[in-house]
């Protein structure tokens, strides 16, 4: 079995928030991949993956040669802090609380 050419493990994000790498097509050998991103700083967020102007989806998505793969971090994250309370004006803990935006 011949060695594969070792993806970069940390790889910087540009000033744009965005993470771009083109897969070697050396690397071979498999077919289908998928992205994970972890140890995001706090309040950051993975805005979209796409890979080759699709984008890629929890299941994985098939390699084509030359496409670039393109990871956006959100940092713009909001927070939501609150109580639910019923008709009497005490807390109710068992609502359940959705949030949409307000375009629907």
């Amino acid at each position: 079995m011949g060695s594969r050419p070792a993806v970069p493990e940390r790889t910087k994000i540009g000033g744009d928030l965005k993470f771009r790498y083109r897969l070697d097509a050396r690397l071979g050998g498999f077919g289908r991949f998928s992205v994970r991103v972890s140890d995001l700083p706090e309040g950051c967020y993975v805005a979209s993956i796409r890979y080759g102007e699709r984008d890629v989806p929890e299941s994985g998505i098939e390699y084509a040669s030359g496409a670039q793969l393109e990871i956006t971090i959100g940092a713009d994250g909001g927070h939501v802090d609150g109580t639910t309370v019923a008709k009497d004006d005490r807390p109710f803990g068992e609502a359940v609380v959705v949030l949409f935006p307000a375009d629907g």
